[in-house]
């Protein structure tokens, strides 16, 4: 299995059983892509990534992994595969995968992590979206809101446990 299917067979797992919701859409996975991408994924370009027949940005990993409220290590997870094979044709056995997966970490340390990420990820998508109009005014409230939240979160992961 080529590691495009891998990443497209945990979008298509994890896009089918979101929490509280059920099964999201193909169209409703492309329209949650746009605040963080700058435009949308139609149902075609998310079938196509579920099929694994395209490549992935960093970029697009990231807001994948944001959107389906993952980590993009497991979006990587080939799961019950003997093997990915890598576009050279050159193909890694799972034990050599395990290998490059980052040992398991405190959750509190992993959501300090998430969260600077997202943190950067809303400060660049102010960015993009005070240059454009309409709905994009709308974004970029939502995304100042959410940053001026995260760095209290991030306050009291880094206190959690002390006594005030």
């Amino acid at each position: 299995m080529r590691i495009e299917e891998v990443i497209g067979q945990r979008i298509q797992e994890l896009r089918k059983a979101q929490p509280g919701t059920g099964e999201m859409s193909q169209e409703k996975l492309g329209s949650l892509l746009e605040p963080l991408l700058g435009k949308p994924w139609s149902r075609q370009a998310v079938s196509a990534a579920e099929a694994g027949k395209r490549a992935f940005t960093a970029v697009e990993l990231v807001a994948l992994a944001a959107v389906l409220d993952t980590t993009i290590d497991d979006l990587f997870d080939p799961r019950w595969q003997a093997a990915v094979t890598m576009p050279s044709g050159v193909s890694l056995r799972m034990g050599y995968l395990e290998r490059l997966r980052k040992p398991e970490v405190d959750n509190d340390d992993r959501l300090r992590d998430d969260l600077m990420k997202v943190l950067v990820l809303l400060g660049e998508s102010i960015v993009l979206s005070e240059g454009s109009k309409s709905s994009a005014a709308q974004a970029a409230e939502v995304t100042r809101e959410a940053q001026n939240k995260i760095p209290a979160i991030l306050r009291y992961l880094e206190t959690k446990g002390e006594q005030p």
